[in-house]
């Protein structure tokens, strides 16, 4: 073999490439196949080849034909109706019967019995019963094959001489790219692309069981979890897709600014970007919406709140997506809808374009400090860098694709197979208000905010915002659109970027622990621990009783259990005397409401005389300066 005909290592490493892609696909292609083929594959429940009651024997008078029904064994509680099946009954004798299917063993028509003739009837008059192969049949059959394959080579040929999809296809696999664009910062949007269409796979495969219904969603989901076989590895791969989808879309939004890629004559494929960003957004919240358990309900109860508070538009929007004035079955019909197909197609549309303006523009040459943006010079430099220094996109910049998008697609799967799917929590109910809902991960920071801010700002930021950030995405090409590329030189790019992070960082850090909100089932869950109780008078145990039932633990914790919005009270009679702790209860002060309206005077005496106990062993409760000097005259109590 001479060193010509030996392979190169970019070709071994495509081949492993293409081999890791294909290992990774047949693995998830699995539990696909498995959850496709559920119906036919599954196993038969408990039950089924037992009798079952068709009624009582006085419904089927000897010598008589007549209609029953009965629950199929295989169904589940989202079947409905549908469950009941029907069957015909002839009793011979008194205990001798004779049980017909329904339909047709033809073609499955439904089959009635006519008593006049005491005859079934198909509703369909069939012109032949099965038989045997007429003569001649198997040669036939034999000719027909070989005529499908000819046919197929003509109408691939016929169609491959008008669209010329094979030019096309090769021209894409070779056109040129900058040798250093063959890198790992460049992989972000393929991978993007290789999760939206996971996405769209997993989607059709869970659309065919879900059920948008207000009463059904809930138990389809269920079903999926816990009936269907591998739905729940289903579920889990759509959900942790889009919590990747969406983290590698703002990666590959951030990677794109900070290598300049936004500047001349890209400005149109940054604005698609921006859009596709919006979409992706718009994908995750309608899904959550559609789990429709606890959690959507009052999310989306949020988020239409949010939307209402636009000036005069505000409400007609609200009812344009509830589909009325509450949350109800045309709600989830119509997030349904955006969902599998509004948003879906937009993402389609815009992809197209993304990728072939990516195509038609060129990608993104490495960004060199002092490397300048002219639009004068520009495109000419770009075709001169190519042509010295380009490579084609296959093989020379696609295997650092293949081998990063195999990998996250193995990362979900992953985290599918171990962490499970996304709910459904608790099931939808607008009178369950001792609820804490809390939206998916990439939108805690928008609950951290809408938390904190202040009663007074929160409508003009909430609607002002949004539309500056919008209008920043998009005119940023505009308005940046030539000068230096890399972010070595770029400061302010780089500094923005940091400040954003660090901020939705530590929204998200103050959303996952909620300091400003009470634990709402702190009150009922473990009891007071016994050590607060042992050796207290019965006023205290009383306090106890008052601290519990008025439930104090939502806000404040003892023993290291219940709410972390107030202080914890293990040492409280330390640091406040009876008259503060009288004061404080009553009065209440900071966060802490004013219980004086909601505790009767003995309560209000019980529960402090509780606290009191709440000190260190040895260590003496706080008392009031001036008693103590009047104790020591002999004066005080």
């Amino acid at each position: 073999m001479t060193t010509s005909d030996r392979p190169t290592r970019r070709a071994i490493l495509l081949k492993i490439g293409v081999l890791f892609n294909a290992a990774v696909g047949a693995m998830l292609a699995v539990p696909v196949l498995r959850y496709v083929l559920s119906p036919v594959t599954r196993q038969r429940k408990q039950g089924d080849g037992t009798w079952i009651s068709l009624g009582s024997l006085n419904k089927f008078p000897a010598g008589q034909t007549r209609l029953a029904t009965y629950q199929h064994p295989s169904a589940t509680p989202s079947d409905g109706e549908t469950a009941e099946t029907p069957c015909w009954v002839r009793r011979l004798e008194d205990d001798t019967f004779q049980v017909f299917a329904i339909n047709c063993a033809h073609l499955g028509c439904p089959v009635r019995w006519f008593p006049q003739s005491n005859l079934f009837m198909c509703p369909d008059a069939h012109p032949r019963g099965p038989g045997e192969p007429v003569e001649g049949e198997l040669t036939v059959r034999a000719l027909i094959r070989e005529l499908v394959v000819r046919v197929i080579q003509r109408v691939g040929n016929w169609f491959e001489q008008r669209l010329q999809l094979a030019g096309t296809i090769k021209h894409t696999m070779a056109h040129p790219v900058p040798r250093r664009t063959a890198s790992w910062f460049y992989v972000f949007g393929s991978a993007a692309l290789t999760v939206f269409l996971l996405q769209l796979v997993t989607g059709i495969l869970l659309a065919i069981v879900y059920v948008p219904s207000a009463g059904e969603a809930w138990s389809s989901l269920q079903a999926l979890n816990t009936q269907i076989s591998v739905g729940w590895f289903i579920r889990a791969l759509h959900g942790w897709g889009s919590n990747f989808m969406l983290a590698i879309v703002v990666i590959h939004m951030v990677q794109v600014f900070l290598f300049g890629a936004h500047k001349y004559p890209r400005e149109l494929t940054w604005i698609v970007g921006v859009f596709l960003l919006l979409m992706t957004l718009g994908m995750a919240f309608t899904g959550q919406v559609l789990r429709f358990d606890q959690d959507a309900y009052w999310g989306l109860g949020i988020g239409t709140s949010i939307v209402s508070r636009v000036p005069v538009l505000g409400p007609p929007l609200v009812s344009l997506l509830l589909g009325g004035p509450i949350i109800a079955a045309a709600t989830l019909s119509r997030f349904f809808a955006l969902h599998v197909f509004v948003i879906p197609g937009a993402l389609i549309a815009f992809v197209g374009i993304h990728l072939l303006l990516v195509l038609k523009l060129g990608i993104n040459e490495w960004p060199m400090p002092g490397r300048i943006v002219r639009r004068a010079t520009y495109l000419q430099e770009y075709h001169e860098l190519t042509e010295r220094d380009g490579v084609p996109f296959v093989p020379g910049a696609i295997v650092k694709d293949l081998f990063f998008s195999a990998a996250i697609l193995l990362s979900i799967a992953v985290c599918a197979f171990v962490l499970g799917p996304f709910g459904p929590g608790g099931q939808p109910d607008p009178t369950i208000i001792q609820t804490a809902p809390r939206p998916d991960f990439f939108f805690l920071w928008l609950y951290a905010l809408l938390s904190l801010l202040p009663p007074s700002s929160e409508t003009p930021i909430l609607l002002i915002g949004p539309a500056i950030a919008l209008i920043a995405l998009i005119g940023l090409p505009f308005v940046a659109g030539q000068g230096e590329k890399s972010w070595r030189r770029r400061p302010i790019a780089v500094l923005t970027i940091l400040l954003i992070a660090v901020g939705l960082g530590a929204l998200t850090r103050l959303a996952l622990h909620t300091p400003w909100s009470p634990v709402m089932d702190a009150w009922s869950g473990l009891p007071i621990p016994t050590k607060y109780l042992v050796g207290r008078s019965p006023l205290e145990r009383q306090g106890a009783l008052v601290f519990q039932s008025k439930q104090c633990r939502n806000c404040h914790s003892l023993g290291d259990t219940g709410g972390q919005r107030g202080p914890a009270l293990d040492q409280v009679a330390v640091r406040l005397t009876q008259d503060q702790l009288i004061r404080q209860v009553i009065q209440g002060g900071g966060n802490m409401p004013a219980y004086g309206n909601n505790l009767s005077p003995p309560q209000t005496t019980a529960l402090v005389a509780f606290l009191q106990t709440l000190h260190p062993i040895g260590q003496a409760p706080a008392r009031d300066a001036s008693q103590t000097e009047l104790s020591k005259l002999g004066l005080g109590p």
